[in-house]
């Protein structure tokens, strides 16, 4: 049953993937030297002086296609069920509620971090070649990005939790996912790795406890 539930996501899940792989396939090209835009536009193409992972655009493609991709996820496993009585299907499954839920948030977390790693394993790779990038490269400057994976599951749990709570669209409903966006920026903005782990772990702690009090009480 939890294979069928997973595959079910999955297959659900897989247009916004493509989209959100795409943009990052896009990114990643433009990063790497070789967006045709550039060319067509028949102008001077400067030559890229960048430094990956530290003060080029990779983090913010990321935050964009990745965090967009996050929310998108969240809202869509919860609220679109509910807006297609699906739930009525789902719950009357022969595994428990938290199953259920469970299995979409295990999914869910999996495509945001899957699409971040494979991009940064891709970008990696590419600028550890040399001759690729007028700096040298080492791992460790991808530090901020795998910051970022971590962060950014907590964005499609907060909006997982807006998509479960009742409330107006335009009022307090999306409370969860603006906290949590808040959050996640000044956890990211700290230096210290001893003090961001906690901040995050405090933030995914408070957000799963809300989702299984409304996955617990509320009448779907």
């Amino acid at each position: 049953m939890i294979k069928a539930l997973a595959i079910k996501e999955l297959r659900e899940s897989a247009g916004l993937m493509a989209l959100a792989s795409l943009g990052m396939v896009w990114a990643l090209a433009g990063l790497m030297g070789v967006n045709p835009l550039r060319y067509l536009s028949g102008g001077y193409v400067a030559p890229d002086q960048s430094i990956a992972f530290v003060n080029d655009s990779f983090a913010t493609w990321a935050s964009v296609l990745v965090g967009g991709l996050a929310v998108a996820l969240g809202l869509k496993q919860s609220a679109w069920e509910r807006g297609r009585d699906t739930y009525y299907f789902l719950l009357w499954r022969p595994v428990s509620r938290r199953v259920v839920f469970g299995t979409k948030i295990i999914v869910g977390v999996f495509l945001v971090v899957a699409l971040l790693a494979v991009a940064i394993g891709i970008y990696g790779w590419w600028a550890s070649i040399p001759g690729k990038k007028p700096a040298p490269f080492e791992w460790s400057m991808t530090f901020s990005a795998w910051k970022l994976a971590l962060a950014l599951p907590l964005i499609y749990l907060g909006a997982f939790l807006s998509g479960l709570r009742p409330g107006r669209w335009f009022g307090t409903r999306l409370i969860p996912l603006a906290g949590v966006f808040v959050w996640v920026f000044f956890a990211s903005a700290v230096p210290y790795i001893w003090l961001f782990i906690p901040m995050l772990v405090l933030g995914y702690f408070g957000v799963l406890v809300a989702i299984s009090y409304f996955v617990e009480t509320s009448d779907f």
